[in-house]
């Protein structure tokens, strides 16, 4: 199990939790009912698992989504939203973000090129 220890995988947590709680202030401005703080936890622990580990591209950027359909588009829509306020207020870590997401995506651990 993947512990969080590579620069790279703490980086996209940050990144992530940076993102949700950007969106959150904003929109929700502290309500109890929101469920950013459940989109937290399950973005943590789908880190956690990534099957692409270390390689893994950032996760609105990954070909094999591990949310659920209605998880990852909240997370993408979280992620577009968040770009401005994210590059205002941490600019070190959104370059660095966005330098993640130009990474060649892997392919899939088990699966075999496509041949030319």
């Amino acid at each position: 199990m993947n512990k969080l220890t590579h620069p790279r995988l703490r980086r996209e947590r940050r990144a992530m939790h940076t993102k949700i709680r950007l969106f959150c202030r904003h929109h929700h401005r502290g309500e109890q009912e929101c469920d950013c703080k459940r989109l937290v936890s399950v973005a943590d622990n789908r880190l956690r698992l990534c099957r692409f580990g270390v390689d893994k591209p950032t996760c609105v950027r990954c070909d094999h989504p591990c949310f659920p359909a209605a998880g990852y588009l909240r997370l993408q829509q979280m992620s577009l939203w968040a770009r401005l306020p994210m590059l205002w207020r941490h600019p070190w870590l959104a370059l660095r973000h966005w330098l993640d997401g130009q990474r060649r995506r892997p392919a899939l651990p088990g699966s075999r090129p496509l041949p030319r």
